[in-house]
């Protein structure tokens, strides 16, 4: 959130022309969606080790393995991250992680999510896909602009992961770090008159 002050003034004349009243009014102006609302949520998951819980993929800190979720199943496309807003929210805008850490980025270590997909929900129950990707090579940060709907919940699910050492055993489900932000709106209103 992000809160502007401006003045504006109004002239009033008489019926000969002069200026009869000046009014100096104090405007606000605030622009909402600038916040990751994922920041204030709580985080639950499928499964998950020991130091690499849900929280660590909604705080703020992303691009290493310390910092992330990562489930517990070594074929984790059924393991699943999920984030409760606390409030309902018309979301525009995700951001999300896939990059394992530093020395994860290329060559024989590298890891990455071959697929994933995202999805949101008002009651946690009926979900909606917003974002779904597949065929990926690279560990990377993805923005999303998506079509502004309603939800209290996200859900990422059906994480497809990739390592170079162990590409046939080592597949486990990760999020480095998930953003959330609201529809972007601007409100002003007049906060004083004199």
């Amino acid at each position: 959130t992000k809160v502007i002050g401006e003045k504006e003034y109004a002239y009033t004349y008489d019926t000969s022309g002069k200026l009869a009243k000046l009014t100096q009014s104090r405007i606000e102006t605030v622009v909402l969606g600038l916040t990751n609302l994922a920041r204030g949520g709580t985080a639950t998951h499928s499964t998950a080790f020991s130091g690499y819980e849900g929280s660590k993929a909604i705080d703020g800190v992303n691009g290493y393995q310390s910092t992330g979720w990562v489930a517990t199943n070594p074929n984790g496309i059924n393991d699943w991250l999920q984030l409760d807003l606390g409030r309902e929210v018309e979301v525009e805008r995700l951001t999300y992680d896939t990059r394992y850490g530093p020395i994860y980025l290329s060559g024989s270590y590298k890891i990455y999510q071959q697929s994933f997909k995202i999805s949101v929900s008002r009651d946690g129950v009926i979900w909606t896909e917003v974002v779904s990707r597949s065929a990926q090579t690279e560990p990377q940060v993805y923005e999303f602009q998506i079509t502004p709907i309603q939800a209290r919940y996200v859900k990422v699910h059906s994480i497809d992961s990739y390592y170079a050492q162990d590409p046939v055993n080592w597949n486990y489900a990760y999020v480095g770090e998930i953003e959330v932000y609201e529809t972007r709106q601007t409100l002003t209103k007049v906060i004083g008159e004199k």
